[in-house]
């Protein structure tokens, strides 16, 4: 109904601290809002790589899976540089390349991040960035093509095969 007239502004105060203490999940402490710290941040980069290293290799040992992992694969890439900048991006990208390496091969993993690593790359900087979702979308979808075709033009000459040859052979066969 209506407070005592006795209790100060003061007290009051220390009451709604109290409260706050006896309200809060840690006993009193309030967990950090601002800016991670650095055990955070560590902590959170390596989940984010863990589960690009898990998509990117259920990419190349479970074709059935590979179209949808594919496509998930730059996603923790992106939360990655969204949230603890470009910088910090960059470098889960090679440590994720580092351990493709050793589960898949250093070709395939470069593949792989060839293939997917620019799009994950640039979403995570627009993201940061806030930049129009039209624009992200449509420059997006140009480092996804190109890298297709550096791809394709990689691995014909890796492979020693003469990509008009091969246009011609196709075009024999229909």
């Amino acid at each position: 109904m209506t407070e005592e007239p006795n209790k100060t502004e003061s007290s009051q105060q220390v009451e709604e601290q109290r409260i706050d203490q006896q309200m809060s999940p840690n006993g009193g402490r309030w967990q950090q809002k601002g800016p991670a710290t650095s055990g955070r941040k560590v902590a959170e980069g390596a989940m984010l790589v863990a589960l690009a290293v898990v998509l990117g290799l259920l990419a190349f040992y479970l074709p059935v899976f590979s179209i949808v992992a594919v496509f998930l694969w730059p996603i923790p890439i992106a939360v990655l540089i969204k949230k603890h900048g470009f910088s910090f991006g960059v470098l889960g990208l090679i440590i994720v390349g580092l351990l493709l390496a050793l589960f898949m091969g250093p070709v395939s993993a470069f593949f792989l991040l060839l293939n997917m690593g620019g799009v994950g790359l640039w979403y995570g900087y627009a993201a940061r960035k806030d930049t129009n979702p039209g624009k992200t979308l449509f420059v997006g979808v140009v480092i996804a093509a190109l890298s297709v075709v550096a791809t394709t033009l990689l691995s014909a000459q890796i492979i020693g095969v003469s990509l008009s040859s091969l246009a011609n052979e196709v075009k024999e066969m229909t």
